[in-house]
Parts: structure tokens; sequence; C-alpha cells
């Protein structure tokens, strides 16, 4: 029995046909395959972004947390050196000010002193000027009294011793005219006796 023509052509068409159509649904199967295993392998690299993205959120949070937490602990600290820095310069300043406040004090106090005794000098001072006036006038006054006295005991010696003289002068004349007398007594006597 002989083949058709038509026949055989159109059953080799259609062969082929399949064939492609067989081939196409590998491809289909074989691109579905891929694009399941590009799926996953995508979901699973998303994974691994979340995974990463949440990692380094947390590392950053972390490391935020951390530089805030140093930030804050440097700042703490510098507070504190501050108030530290400040007390020791308050009592610094207070010290000094007692310091200061003691010296002054202690100058005024050896300026008062200092008044003191220049006033008290300058007082004795005065009181011995005024001393020496004294001594000095009085010491002219008594060598003027001395050479008073002096003057006037002279001239008592002087009279005194006039005096004296003229006295003995006198004694003397009447004790010559005692003897005058008293030889003129004798010789009255003698001559009455004689009688």
């Amino acid at each position: 029995m002989l083949e058709h023509p038509y026949s055989n052509f159109h059953y080799n068409e259609t062969k082929s046909e399949l064939e492609s159509v067989r081939n196409t649904e590998i491809t289909l199967k074989e691109a579905h395959d891929h694009e399941s295993a590009l799926s996953v392998e995508l979901d699973t690299l998303r994974k691994q972004v979340v995974e990463l993205e949440e990692k380094n959120r947390n590392e950053v949070s972390g490391l935020k947390q951390s530089i805030s937490d140093a930030v804050e602990k440097h700042r703490t600290e510098i507070a504190d050196l501050i108030k530290e820095h400040d007390e020791i310069i308050a009592t610094a300043r207070q010290q000094q000010a007692i310091e200061l406040q003691a010296a002054t004090a202690r100058f005024e106090q050896a300026r008062e002193e200092a008044d003191g005794l220049r006033l008290k000098n300058e007082t004795l001072e005065k009181q011995l000027e005024e001393l020496d006036e004294t001594y000095t006038k009085e010491k002219e006054e008594i060598e003027v009294k001395l050479r008073d006295q002096e003057t006037a005991r002279q001239e008592r010696t002087d009279n005194d011793m006039a005096e004296l003289r003229e006295s003995y002068s006198r004694l003397c004349e009447s004790n010559d005219n005692l003897k005058k007398q008293l030889d003129a007594l004798r010789r009255e006597t003698k001559e009455q006796l004689e009688e």
C-alpha cells in the first residue's frame, strides 16, 4: 500500500511540532525550575539582607548606645572634673581671702602699734624737750641763786668780818680802858695803903 505524500508530510510536520512543543515544555519547565530556584535564592538573599540589616541596625544601635554611654560617661567625668576644679578654685580663693584678711588684720595691728609707738615717741620726745628746757631753766635759776647766795654770803661774811673786827677793836679798846682803870685803881689803892 502506497503512502500518500501529503500524509507523510503532515506526519512529519506534526512530529516536528510535537517535538517543538515538547522542547518548549522542557524549556518552560527548566525556566520555571530556574525561576523557582531564583525565587528561593532571592528569598534567601532577602532574608540574608533583612538579617544583615537587622544585624546592622543592632550593631549601629549598640554602637550608638556605646557612643552615647561613652559620651555621657565622658560628659559626667568632665562635669566632675569641672566641679572638682571649681571646688579647688573656690577653696583656694576662700583660703586666699582668709589669709589676705589675716594679713590685713596683722598689717592694721602693726600700723596701729607703729602709730602708737610713733605717738608715744613723739610724746616722749616732747616731754624730753620740755624736761630739757625745764632743766636748763632750773639750772640757770639755780646758778643765779647760787651766785646770788654766794654774793650774799660773801657780803655777809665781809660784813661779819667787819663787825668782828669792829667788835674786836671795841673789845681791845675796852680792855685797854679796863687795864687803865685797873692800873689807876691799883695806884690809888697802893697810895691809900701807903698813907
